[in-house]
């Protein structure tokens, strides 16, 4: 799977992008990218089909859901998996454009989720995992708005949503067949963490406890040492950590202005309470130059690498 980019590029953009393109992409919950977003160039490869099917052998015809059950396909989902046939070059076979280990998304409060509409005829299911949530024989007629109900209670606290659609237009007197597939990773809001204190949440998250010592270490500012003393008074019982640092260079016969900057959770040992927690990951350094969780979400990756380029 390719490194994941950021999803705000296709929300902020959202209605633009409908307004100029007929084809399809889910805008809520929102997919991490694996390939840029920013142009429009870009997001129109993002929005065109996966695979047309005419082009794969396939003898299309209008009625996909006869030529399902003749050819012994149990679902839509079935034929996205099981069928012969290449996706555009780069993407996924199994999600496309999308990472199913990208930046988890909040299942919305109010139940429903947004695409930017069925625009052509076809069937489209989507799955909570593996727990079917939604299916129509013809998404364009069922499902004429781009905001609709949806059931989530198959994810249970966390899964991974899986939308297919197979849109069916008539181009140039035969019937094109053409691939839609996202996966997005979502989760369930606890109602128990309403109750928990600031502290509780943070253990939850990866924390990490202040130094006994009261120091910090970073990779080195200059070439004294590395570790120093820092006032975590202020922090009380749990809060996070903001480092910034821009540093400047002479290079090349001009100055470079280089910025960095980590958000760190941390809390006091001394805290009320006792709480049970996974052992915090380990972590390597990155191409910045500073430590990176491997388990970090991508838009942490992304904001301390990215933000560590030269200006």
């Amino acid at each position: 799977m390719l490194s994941s980019f950021s999803t705000l590029a296709v929300v902020g953009s959202s209605m633009l992008w409908h307004a100029t393109e007929a084809h399809q992409v889910v805008n809520v919950p929102s997919p991490t990218w694996t390939r840029p977003n920013s142009t429009s160039k870009e997001r129109r490869e993002l929005w065109n089909p996966l695979s047309f099917l005419e082009k794969e052998g396939f003898k299309t015809q209008e009625n996909f859901t006869q030529f399902q059950v003749d050819n012994g396909y149990k679902s839509l989902r079935d034929f996205m998996e099981r069928a012969k046939y290449k996706v555009t070059d780069g993407a996924d076979q199994a999600c496309g454009w999308t990472d199913p280990k990208g930046i988890p998304q909040q299942i919305p409060a109010d139940g429903t989720m947004r695409t930017t509409g069925y625009t052509h005829d076809g069937p489209c299911e989507i799955y909570m995992g593996e727990k079917l949530a939604l299916s129509y024989l013809n998404c364009h007629e069922s499902i004429p708005e781009q905001t609709f109900k949806l059931d989530y209670s198959g994810c249970g606290d966390s899964c991974v949503l899986y939308w297919y659609w197979l849109g069916v237009r008539k181009l140039k007197g035969k019937y094109s067949w053409q691939v839609y597939k996202e996966c997005i990773p979502i989760y369930k809001a606890l109602a128990a963490l309403k109750s928990l204190s600031i502290r509780a949440f943070m253990l939850t998250r990866y924390p990490t406890e202040i130094p006994e010592d009261g120091t910090t270490r970073t990779s080195r500012y200059t070439h004294d040492d590395q570790t120093f003393k820092l006032d975590y008074s202020a922090c009380g019982d749990s809060c996070v950590l903001y480092w910034n640092w821009f540093g400047v260079r002479y290079l090349k016969k001009k100055y470079s202005w280089q910025m960095y900057k980590e958000c760190i959770p941390l809390y006091s040992s001394t805290g009320g309470g006792s709480i049970t927690t996974t052992k915090a990951p380990s972590t390597e350094v990155s191409s910045a130059g500073f430590a990176v969780a491997p388990e970090a979400d991508s838009t942490t990756r992304l904001n301390l690498e990215h933000h560590a380029s030269e200006f």
